[in-house]
């Protein structure tokens, strides 16, 4: 038999309340944002690095950095992350480990202590369709105390051996608190893609 039930407000659904009972009009449960964007930059011509100021912050305590289609104005490039604090600067003691896999079924690995830069990928091709993409998640920049450390996994065209798939991580030996970073290469510039920087909303 027909049920006549209460009309809804704006946004509500109509929804089941079980069986024996007529639906009812209620208002859906929404779900916060686990990522919250806090910068990016479009790379529309050639540059040597792309920086992200003031995107480390007390609000959130890890953060994701996006890569996307990331593009060399020359083969045999590496790829590095480097954290800077306030005044823009960094220091040399970043210590990392990275292992890459190539599709010839080679495996390359890079170990670094006190370096200035974090590696993120090495020797990337150039050219058409040749690119790097990937996460690097980043722990606790703005904290000090030597808790900034980071993961990363990377993939794309590597020079001589078609593609690569790099993962890799560390962590800094020093109190400073971070503010910003950078994406750069080794020599030459980056000429393409898109560097996005996500705050991870505090578990507690």
């Amino acid at each position: 038999n027909p049920v006549a039930i209460a009309t809804g407000n704006d946004g509500q659904v109509l929804t089941s309340t079980g069986a024996g009972s007529p639906p009812a009009f209620e208002t859906p449960i929404t779900t916060a944002a686990v990522y919250v964007k806090v910068g990016a930059v479009n790379v529309t011509s050639s540059v040597s690095e792309v920086t992200l100021s003031n995107v480390f912050s007390s609000t959130y305590r890890n953060y994701m950095v996006v890569l996307e289609g990331i593009k060399f104005s020359n083969t045999e490039e590496h790829l590095y992350y480097l954290p800077l604090n306030s005044s823009g600067s960094s220091s040399s003691e970043h210590a990392y480990a990275m292992r890459q896999y190539n599709y010839d079924n080679t495996v390359t690995t890079d170990t670094a202590d006190n370096s200035a830069n974090i590696k993120l990928f090495q020797h990337s091709a150039s050219g058409s369709g040749k690119q790097l993409s990937g996460i690097l998640n980043v722990f606790n920049p703005n904290q000090g105390q030597s808790f900034h450390s980071y993961t990363y996994h990377i993939s794309g065209s590597k020079h001589g051996q078609g593609a690569g798939y790099n993962i890799g991580g560390g962590r800094s030996a020093t109190n400073a608190v971070y503010t910003s970073f950078e994406i750069k290469v080794s020599s030459n510039n980056i000429i393409d893609g898109v560097v996005s920087v996500y705050g991870i909303v505090n578990p507690v």
